[in-house]
């Protein structure tokens, strides 16, 4: 197979040799042919770089890195192998046995660029930030249904850069009612794929609760801010939380968060639902809490304008500290690549002086991270302590 050879961009040259894989629009990138699938990256000395597979329709990343042996091969015969090898990777993981939602692949970090496979229990998605495996769904869908039999239904989920264009996931396959609740350290979620873009549940956070010490849970007054359905104030009624206040300002989340605790025959009088937003909550508060966990969107929209998570924290870590006990903890996330865990850190210390970082948590599990590939290091905690 003749496959052409396109000179790169210095800089994206150093990037992918140091372990990064993308060609993101410049200059150079503008020549490549848009009728081409594979081609050769190469140097102003000619050398050749890697084979990359082309997404020219993209905005943003025009060429993702396939292999850095530049023969092309059979791209089918190839596909299969490595998404073999991923499910293979998750089946020898015995700390997924606690769950039955986790990722059989994560995309770049498995060598599937730009291809995340979800299992929801005995639902799959096949969700894709490269536009270019529209065209292969037919091959995905072989090799997932050869390889599990458990499979129900099969979604395709395409996500766009515009976050106002997202659309649900698409059934492909199978049983368009299955929508299972899925499993996690002892508990159920509710699911409800393909009725809206988000589907219940953040599976990626799930490997991170399941490093949570059940000491920081057990017998403590807990809030929870941007709760979304309740995936940690679930966590917390399993450990024995003696008390729980739920923050969201969105009434269906509210809704399903309600039937997650009724679906696990938890006791309501330990728990109170608050209809609010995070920011009018911690305006207000006058209770105190042992441990306060903050999770919130990336952006999201407050009284018409978009909001970000770092900017609420640059505002709102001072009244957390108000409204938690001596000795309590801070459990906070933040959730964009743009900003790394060193400045993250930075900003915290700022707003909180009294407080000592007991841990640091980071994507792990079936959701690998690489430090050259800063734009899958996206998820990062810190618990902290106050003083």
């Amino acid at each position: 197979m003749k496959v052409n050879r396109y000179l790169l961009h210095p800089s994206t040259i150093r990037e992918i040799k140091n372990g990064h894989f993308w060609v993101t629009p410049d200059e150079f990138s503008e020549k490549i042919s848009q009728e081409d699938f594979f081609f050769i990256g190469k140097d102003r000395d000619e050398k050749e770089i890697g084979l990359f597979i082309n997404d020219p329709t993209h905005k943003k990343v025009k060429a993702r890195l396939w292999s850095q042996t530049t023969t092309p091969s059979d791209f089918d015969k190839e596909l299969k192998y490595r998404l073999i090898q991923s499910f293979q990777k998750r089946e020898q993981m015995p700390s997924l046995q606690s769950r039955n939602h986790y990722y059989l692949c994560f995309g770049e970090l498995d060598s599937l660029p730009g291809l995340h496979i979800i299992k929801l229990s005995s639902a799959v998605i096949i969700q894709t930030s490269a536009y270019f495996w529209k065209n292969k769904l037919d091959s995905l869908k072989e090799i997932i249904l050869q390889r599990f039999d458990w499979v129900k239904s099969l979604f395709f989920h395409e996500r766009s850069i515009n976050y106002s264009h997202q659309q649900p996931p698409e059934l492909i396959w199978g049983d368009p009612t299955n929508s299972p609740n899925v499993e996690e350290f002892g508990y159920q979620i509710k699911t409800h794929i393909g009725q809206q873009y988000d589907y219940g549940v953040y599976t990626d956070m799930a490997s991170i609760r399941s490093l949570l010490n059940q000491n920081l849970f057990e017998n403590k007054k807990i809030l929870n801010l941007f709760c979304y359905t309740g995936a940690f104030t679930l966590f917390a009624y399993q450990k024995k939380a003696s008390h729980i206040v739920s923050i969201d300002s969105f009434q269906k989340v509210l809704n399903t968060l309600k039937e997650n605790l009724e679906l696990n025959q938890f006791d309501m009088k330990k728990h109170q639902i608050i209809k609010k937003t995070a920011e009018d909550y911690l305006e207000q508060a006058k209770e105190k809490f042992d441990l306060i966990i903050c999770d919130p969107p990336s952006s999201y929209s407050l009284k018409g304008k978009r909001k970000k998570s770092i900017d609420f924290y640059k505002k709102y870590l001072g009244k957390m500290d108000r409204a938690l006990n001596k000795n309590g903890y801070l459990l906070l996330f933040l959730n964009t690549h743009s900003i790394k865990m060193k400045k993250f850190e930075e900003i915290v210390s700022v707003h909180l002086k009294n407080y000592h970082i007991e841990k640091k948590y980071f994507l792990n599990e079936d959701c690998p991270s690489s430090s050259s590939f800063i734009e899958g290091n996206y998820l990062k905690g810190l618990l902290l302590r106050k003083k």
